[in-house]
């Protein structure tokens, strides 16, 4: 008789143990979730990283070829970043992208994409809008940078899709009107 109870007892134990250990498995693999999530958020900047920034930005322009909606991309160059780097720190120049990326944020709409592109660029999906309307948003913009401590400056390009544009091509007029623009050439 007192096998049967031990055995019993054992048994307990035994169903106790795996099912916290089925508890500790469904948190780990909510952690793991977790963490693979934030891989696609710039720790620095709060923007979406490249990769799932460029997928995001690819899933409006599939969203807006069904319903025929404009779709503008802006890039966005944060101007002398590598002086403010040399000049007074690293922290300080992350703090200036810091700032650039919520004034951006702060002045699209939340299903607007805003992706870091690189060091020191953003590059911007804005779903519904012209290009006049993108200028206008990113004059706002300018504005508020340029009244914020330290008066940082952004080049801006924007490209407004044609039909059946590839992503790439869409940034790559971006990038170009930003540079014309930063040469003084209206593009």
């Amino acid at each position: 008789m007192r096998c049967r109870r031990l055995g019993r007892d054992e048994a307990a134990r035994d169903r106790d143990r795996a099912a916290n250990d089925r508890r500790q498995a469904a948190a780990d693999r909510q952690a793991a979730a977790d963490d693979l999530a934030a891989e696609g958020i710039d720790h620095l900047t709060g923007a979406l990283r490249r990769r799932v920034g460029l997928a995001a930005i690819q899933r409006e322009m599939d969203r807006t070829d069904r319903t025929e909606e404009a779709l503008v991309v802006s890039f966005v160059d944060v101007v002398g970043l590598k002086q403010v780097n040399d000049v007074r720190g690293h922290a300080a120049g992350d703090e200036l992208l810091r700032l650039v990326a919520t004034t951006i944020r702060g002045n699209l709409r939340l299903y607007d994409v805003v992706m870091r592109y690189g060091g020191d660029e953003f590059v911007c999906s804005l779903t519904g809008v012209d290009s006049a309307g993108a200028r206008d948003r990113f004059a706002t913009i300018a504005g508020q940078l340029a009244d914020a401590p330290g008066s940082p400056v952004i080049s801006v390009g924007l490209a407004e899709r044609t039909a059946d544009e590839p992503l790439g091509q869409l940034i790559c007029r971006a990038d170009a009107a930003m540079i014309a623009g930063r040469n003084g050439h209206d593009n």
